[in-house]
């Protein structure tokens, strides 16, 4: 990203170089709902998740929150895979402007609730958000480069990609690919927050 930008890691490891900026996470919820503390962040905002790898300009990411209405929220449209019963949107990537903190607030009145009934985040983000009569706009519809690992660069990396989501296995780390190891650096030996997360 070329355009003046903050870049902010919300982690639990004290340290990640130099170059990144942490914001430690409050909460010791599991796998994915620790997502839910990015709403922290007012916007604008470009969020992806530990399971996306960016290789090349995204600018336009940028001018999406940078204009993005007070009522409009972007979120991924769903990668088709068996198991998706009915998802509607994927917090893989999501853009936002203005104060959003609300979902963060609400979910912290009962996360368990929320967890035992919505099993995924992006699920409890949506429904909120269609709740409150949010347009959510999918972001594939504004940027062009926007790839699936899984159902797009098996036999290769598409010359346009500039944003790759692994979504399931295999994780990045997992990947002997140059084009993948190149902006990869998995430095850390840890456990993939989502690794042991059923897929619901």
């Amino acid at each position: 990203m070329r355009l003046p930008h903050r870049f902010v890691c919300l982690s639990d490891f004290a340290d990640l170089g130099s170059t990144v900026e942490i914001l430690p996470l409050r909460h010791n919820w599991p796998g994915w709902w620790s997502m839910i503390e990015m709403f922290r962040l007012k916007g604008p905002v470009v969020a992806g998740g530990l399971d996306m790898i960016v290789l090349d300009d995204i600018d336009r990411l940028a001018e999406l929150a940078l204009t993005c209405p007070p009522d409009v929220f972007y979120m991924a449209r769903p990668q088709p895979r068996p198991f998706n019963n009915g998802e509607k949107w994927c917090s893989g990537l999501q853009i936002w402007n203005g104060d959003w903190s609300w979902l963060y607030e609400q979910f912290c009145l009962n996360p368990q609730s929320y967890m035992d009934f919505h099993v995924k985040e992006q699920r409890f983000t949506y429904t909120c958000l269609m709740n409150h009569m949010v347009k959510i706009r999918a972001v594939q519809d504004y940027f062009d480069g926007y790839y699936s690992y899984k159902n797009n660069c098996r036999n290769g990396k598409p010359k346009d990609a500039r944003v790759v989501l692994f979504h399931g296995h295999p994780r990045p780390k997992h990947c002997k690919e140059p084009w993948v190891k190149n902006v990869y650096n998995n430095q850390y030996k840890y456990t993939h927050p989502f690794e042991g997360m059923a897929h619901g």
